[in-house]
């Protein structure tokens, strides 16, 4: 049997409430021999469980926290078990297609790509058709249109950003960046991960016959929490401070005001079905601003979060895989 050639790795995104489900359909659409790390930053007891269980069944290095982590703190805890050519990395709430794998490592084959994005489709649920999100960032966003509007018009071509959804990535190019940011940590990851691979001279092609699909809603009671931190105005402000700084330009420049409101409609779902109707009218008329929840009670969940990840210690390994050791 061959061997692996990408090492998938599975990291949170802002909730757990898709994270098995989402795995469920990683493991089935990717066939031995499979190289998978799961990161699991701080997921609620029943999915921790069924995260142990999985990890041993599929044999698969299941890496944990138990606090919460930004996504980029997750990508760069699997790096240090990445040994393949590639590293495919995917959201916890992403379902995936059959040959997915196959299909992203033939692009950057083809096309001798540093990165391969798919078509990133966005859900409410794995009961609703999913909308196409994105497909490729250099003047050919669609958001929300029907896949069978977009897809087949859709070729394989350079582009500049992947989304972090999905995305696979040549290691080496990978560890010649540095790894991730890591305090990118809410918004302008991809974009500032996109720009530093391109300015080192990597290209980034769009894989048209890959979509995956990743969902949204709202978090469960238990991980709201999560929610609030993942979005909190303070990962937010320093994340927009870091691409400033590392790309030269004023806030303003690359729209941080917006950002914010962006994060403050995230965090803004953590607070249903308890908003009020006033707020729930500005929030459809993207009239967002700090409500009274979200001053208070999301400021102490913010400071009590970020003290429990200050004394919470490193990542321990809860399964080693086979091909890990």
């Amino acid at each position: 049997m061959p061997e692996a050639r990408t090492t998938v790795c599975v990291v949170p995104r802002d909730k757990f409430v898709h994270a098995v489900s989402s795995l469920s359909s990683v493991l089935a659409a990717t066939p031995a021999p499979r190289r998978l790390v799961y990161v699991d930053g701080g997921s609620p007891e029943p999915v921790r469980d069924a995260l142990t269980r999985l990890a041993a069944e599929y044999d698969f290095t299941l890496l944990r926290t138990d606090h919460y982590l930004a996504p980029n703190e997750a990508r760069n805890l699997a790096l240090g078990h990445i040994a393949t050519e590639f590293a495919l990395f995917v959201d916890n709430d992403v379902f995936v297609p059959d040959d997915w794998v196959a299909n992203l490592e033939a692009a950057a084959d083809a096309h001798h790509a540093a990165a391969v994005a798919p078509v990133y489709g966005i859900a409410t649920s794995t009961f609703d058709p999913p909308r196409v999100h994105h497909a490729g960032a250099n003047g050919h966003v669609v958001e929300n249109a029907d896949p069978d509007a977009v897809l087949p018009d859709l070729v394989a071509r350079e582009t500049e950003q992947v989304e972090f959804h999905c995305f696979l990535v040549r290691t080496d190019a990978l560890i010649a960046l540095g790894g991730f940011d890591e305090n990118m940590m809410a918004v302008h990851e991809h974009l500032d991960f996109s720009m530093r691979l391109r300015e080192q001279g990597g290209t980034i092609w769009l894989e048209p016959s890959v979509f995956v699909t990743y969902l949204v809603g709202d978090p469960a009671w238990s991980e709201r929490s999560y929610q609030l931190l993942r979005w909190s105005q303070g990962w937010a402000e320093t994340s927009i401070r870091r691409f400033a700084t590392t790309w030269d330009l004023e806030p303003e420049a690359f729209g941080a005001g917006g950002l914010l409101r962006f994060t403050a409609a995230n965090r803004a779902k953590a607070y249903r079905p308890y908003r009020s109707v006033i707020g729930r009218l500005s929030a459809t008329r993207h009239r967002l601003s700090r409500s009274i929840p979200d001053r208070t009670v999301g400021t102490i969940v913010y400071r009590r979060e970020e003290r429990r990840r200050a004394v919470g210690g490193s990542a321990r390994v809860a399964h080693r895989a086979t091909w890990d050791r």
